[in-house]
């Protein structure tokens, strides 16, 4: 591994400070993996902002560029990107349903939810899925 990419004694890798986690609550990793994700505000409730990058996503430049153009310029509180292949998250449902990621169950109660949340069945999100959020502690 470069000098550049090891874990110092301070637990950063340069300026990035690393988290880790432990007694995680689900066996299932790809479940675990939603928690900083979708609770990164509680996570660290003193963070002025949080990005989640997917594992299949990488930053080709400085995360502070990342939020200046998806954020400060237009005074955003939370930016997204596409998704390659759906725009809605009725569709979405399905194809988690057809690559057994959940039960057809489990995906029914979520869409009730998202109903009974007001969110129509012909809601499109622009072909958009969320990659930075900004959690803004006032």
């Amino acid at each position: 591994m470069e000098e550049g990419n090891k874990i110092g004694e301070d637990n950063n890798i340069g300026l990035w400070r690393i988290i880790l986690f432990s007694d995680l609550p689900f066996s299932d990793q790809r479940l675990n993996g939603k928690i900083p994700k979708l609770i990164s505000h509680r996570l660290f409730p003193m963070a002025r902002y949080s990005i989640w990058v997917d594992s299949k996503s990488q930053f080709r430049r400085d995360p502070l560029g990342v939020l200046e153009a998806l954020l400060w310029r237009s005074n955003s509180s939370l930016a997204l990107s596409e998704h390659g292949a759906r725009s809605s998250l009725y569709d979405e449902a399905k194809a988690i349903v057809k690559k057994h990621k959940a039960t057809p169950e489990e995906v029914k109660v979520q869409l009730d939810q998202y109903r009974q949340d007001g969110i129509p069945d012909e809601k499109r999100f622009n072909g958009k899925k969320a990659l930075a959020e900004a959690s803004v502690n006032s």
